[in-house]
């Protein structure tokens, strides 16, 4: 990930159990981000996230806060929490199956 020189803001981690394999080759990359959302998450991928930074949090998307609860198969690591819940409430809401998100 790192050849690639991207300057993400979010990253969404969805490789099949490859996850480990992009966290070794993009760590440059996971340096600059601002949130981190995986479907796997390994021992190996928590414990690097957290030496950059992030936090795990739980977001839910019809309150629009960060929750200690989990809700769903995705796990959201996010550095600079402020920041990032401004910018999810500050969005303009999307209608999704009659919920406005």
């Amino acid at each position: 990930m790192d050849s690639l020189d991207l300057h993400p803001t979010l990253i969404k981690l969805d490789v099949e159990g490859g996850e480990e394999a992009v966290v070794r080759g993009g760590l440059r990359t996971l340096a600059a981000a601002t949130a981190i959302l995986t479907e796997t998450n390994t021992p190996f991928v928590a414990d690097t996230l957290k030496r950059f930074g992030f936090e795990q949090r739980f977001y839910d998307p019809r309150a629009r806060r960060f929750t200690d609860t989990p809700g769903g198969s995705n796990v959201l690591y996010v550095r600079n929490e402020d920041g990032v819940l401004s910018r999810l409430t500050s969005a303009p809401k999307r209608n999704l199956f009659g919920d406005a998100l």
